[in-house]
């Protein structure tokens, strides 16, 4: 048990016909601070009146000397009247203050028993609370886990659709000559269709190294460098005149087919 720091001591102490006997004894200042210093004793065992050192060493006449710093013969002398009085008791646990309660504040007592009891239940409440709190941390950092795993699950399935999509998008797609000529419709454009397949499945529909990406494009740029190279843009030379159309254009980019018609 928790030592008490305080016991009860009346105000008519001196009263007391038992006090009142010790006074008359050789020693009777020295007896009664020895009494006092027995009650406090047993304050601190706070064990229902036992002093001892510990529960397994009560305290005999010599240790008490050395503590209260009394003669032994003095403390023997206490000890003999107080049993005399029927106010002590001695036996294998030690010394036993008779009518404890009487001395002791009881009303403090169960106040230091609910305080205790309380800042234990509070610990152990305390306890169970971290327990729990690391228990829902650790679960709540599974399901953040999953829930990490699912969104990057989620965003990978989204970016590769992206990606899918970009990719067939991007993914050309060789025109039929139907589709050829109704876009020349469209645009208001004549070209010779024949030509031009013959021309591009022979290149494995690229535009130079690179595979054509639009079709319509090449449509276009097709029939506005037939249209410069029409009959009367002939350039009289038969080599450059029977050149495709898009080969024509590159040469005219770096000036080759003004040298070779010179």
């Amino acid at each position: 048990m928790s030592e008490i720091k305080w016991i009860k001591i009346t105000t008519n102490m001196f009263d007391d016909e038992k006090i009142r006997l010790i006074e008359m004894l050789p020693d009777a200042d020295a007896v009664l601070v020895i009494w006092i210093k027995l009650l406090m004793l047993a304050g601190r065992c706070n064990d229902k009146g036992l002093v001892y050192l510990h529960e397994e060493m009560p305290y005999d006449a010599q240790m008490l000397s050395t503590i209260m710093r009394k003669p032994v013969a003095t403390i023997q002398l206490a000890l003999n009247e107080f049993q005399n009085l029927k106010m002590i008791e001695i036996h294998q646990c030690g010394i036993e203050i008779i009518n404890w309660e009487k001395h002791q504040n009881i009303e403090g007592m169960e106040k230091i028993k609910e305080q205790t009891k309380k800042r234990v239940q509070k610990y152990r409440e305390n306890k169970k609370l971290e327990l729990g709190l690391a228990g829902n941390k650790s679960d709540n950092n599974e399901c953040n886990v999953t829930v990490t795993l699912s969104n990057a699950t989620e965003e990978n399935r989204i970016d590769k659709n992206r990606i899918d999509k970009e990719s067939k998008r991007k993914k050309f797609k060789k025109p039929s000559r139907d589709e050829v000529k109704d876009y020349l419709s469209e645009i208001q454009k004549n070209i010779d269709i024949d030509k031009f397949f013959d021309y591009y499945e022979s290149k494995g529909w690229k535009v130079g190294n690179a595979p054509m990406k639009d079709w319509k494009a090449t449509v276009r740029n097709w029939a506005r460098r037939e249209k410069e190279f029409t009959p009367q843009n002939k350039s009289g030379n038969k080599f450059i005149d029977s050149l495709p159309s898009d080969t024509l254009e590159q040469m005219s980019i770096y000036g080759e087919t003004k040298r070779l018609k010179e």
